[in-house]
C-alpha cells in the first residue's frame, strides 16, 4: 500500500519526517531543484546567473564565539564595514544580473550594523527575498516592522556559551517572523570514539566526561530556549573547523536527538572537495570588506576571509559574469559543504555529448 504524504500547511514544517524538514529549511540539492528555470538556463545556454548572495554588510560582532567561521578577523585590527549606499547598489548590480534572494549574515553579527533596517526594507523593495541569521541578543533593539519583513531569521543561539541565556528569555518572539528558527553548536571538548547512546543510556567508554556534560548542557538549554520563544526549529550543527568532527557527527548526532524534541534536527554532507565548483555564479559570499568570495565555506580554512579567494571587488561583479563560466581551482579547498549541488551544476554542464539519450 502506498504511503500517504502528509499535507502541509505554508510554512509547516514536517516534524514527523527530519529528512523532508531539512530539505524545507536547509541548503540542500532538493532546495536547488526549486529553481529549475536555472538548471534549465545552464542545460540550454551554459550560463549561471546569481540566485541567493550572502551579505555580510559588517565584521563587528556582540561575541567572540570559539567556533565562529571568521574568529580571526580581529587579528586584521581592521573594522570592516559596508556604507549603506554601497549596499544597496551591490544589491542592485545583482538583481540586474537575475538575483532572486539576499541573505543577511556575518562576518560579525548583522544586528551591530547601523543600516540594518534600511538595509532590509531596501532589499524588500526590489521584491527580492531576504533572510537573517544572527546571534539574536541584540533583537529587541531592531525595529520590528524591519524584523517582519524578513522572509526568515535563524538565531545562532551562540550566547549559550557565554551563559547568556536570560538575555534569549528576555527576546520578544511576537516582533520575529513566522519562519524563525535557531541552530547551535555542540562541538566542545574531547571528540568521542563510541556511539554516545547505545539503547536508551550513555556510554562513558571512549567519552571523555566533560564532553557529555556539555554537549547535553547545551542541547537541553538550548532546547528551552526554543521553547520559550515558540522557534520553528533548532538545527544542530558540529564545529565545522574539525572536519573529524563533521564526520563524528554525521553518524552519532542523530542518535543524540532522539532523545530531544522533533523539532531539532542534524544535517549530514559529504564534504569531499568536488572536482569542480559554481558557487561564485550561484551563491557568492560579499564580505564587509567590500570583496566577493567563492564561497561561505573558504573562511574556515583560516578563520576569516583571506585576499587570495577574492573572486574580485563588488563593483566589477559584472565581469564575473560576462563570457564562458569558469569552475574555481578546487584543488585549494581541503573540503567543501556545497559538494553535491556543484556535482549536479557540473553534470548538466556536461550532458551534452551523452550518446543514445532516450536511454536512463
Amino acid at each position: 500500500m502506498a504511503t500517504k504524504t502528509k499535507e502541509l500547511q505554508p510554512n509547516e514544517l514536517d516534524y514527523e519526517n527530519p529528512e523532508k524538514m531539512m530539505n524545507q529549511i536547509a541548503s540542500t540539492n532538493a532546495r536547488l531543484f526549486h529553481h529549475r528555470d536555472r538548471l534549465n538556463e545552464i542545460w540550454d545556454e551554459k550560463k549561471i546567473r546569481p540566485i541567493t548572495i550572502h551579505l555580510a554588510p559588517t565584521n563587528r560582532c556582540n561575541l567572540d564565539c570559539s567556533f565562529c567561521s571568521t574568529k580571526y578577523r580581529k587579528d586584521q585590527n581592521t573594522l570592516q564595514e559596508i556604507p549603506i549606499n554601497e549596499a544597496k547598489e551591490i544589491v542592485n548590480i545583482y538583481k540586474k544580473l537575475g538575483l532572486k534572494s539576499v541573505e543577511i549574515t556575518g562576518g560579525g553579527d548583522p544586528t551591530v550594523y547601523p543600516d540594518l533596517e534600511e538595509l532590509i526594507f531596501y532589499i524588500k523593495e526590489q521584491e527580492l527575498g531576504i533572510g537573517m541569521i544572527t546571534n539574536g541578543l541584540r533583537l529587541n533593539k531592531i525595529d520590528e516592522d524591519a524584523l517582519k519583513t524578513l522572509d526568515w531569521m535563524r538565531i545562532s543561539l551562540a550566547g549559550i556559551e557565554f551563559d547568556k541565556d536570560d538575555s534569549y528569555f528576555d527576546l520578544d518572539p511576537s516582533r520575529f517572523p513566522e519562519m524563525t528558527g535557531s541552530s547551535i553548536v555542540v562541538s566542545q571538548g574531547n571528540l568521542p570514539t563510541q556511539d554516545v547512546f547505545k539503547g536508551d543510556g550513555i556510554i562513558e567508554l571512549g567519552l571523555m566526561p566533560d564532553y557529555i556534560e556539555t554537549m547535553l548542557d547545551q542541547l537541553q538549554r538550548a532546547s528551552k530556549v526554543v521553547d520559550h520563544l515558540g522557534l520553528k526549529y533548532l538545527r544542530v550543527v558540529p564545529n565545522c573547523y574539525s572536519q573529524d568532527q563533521v564526520k563524528w557527527a554525521k553518524t552519532e548526532l542523530p542518535k543524540i536527538l532522539t532523545k530531544f524534541p522533533s523539532t531539532s534536527f542534524s544535517q549530514s554532507k559529504d564534504t569531499d572537495t568536488p572536482p569542480q565548483c559554481w558557487q561564485k555564479y550561484m551563491k557568492p559570499f560579499i564580505n564587509a570588506d567590500g570583496y566577493v568570495y567563492q564561497c561561505s565555506t573558504l573562511s574556515l580554512f583560516h578563520g576569516y576571509f583571506h585576499p587570495d579567494w577574492r573572486v574580485g571587488h563588488w563593483k566589477d561583479v559584472a565581469k564575473i559574469y560576462d563570457g564562458p563560466i569558469e569552475s574555481f581551482d578546487t584543488s585549494k579547498c581541503p573540503y567543501c559543504f556545497y559538494r553535491d549541488q556543484q556535482i549536479i551544476i557540473t553534470d548538466i554542464i556536461n550532458s551534452d555529448d551523452i550518446i543514445t539519450p532516450q536511454f536512463v
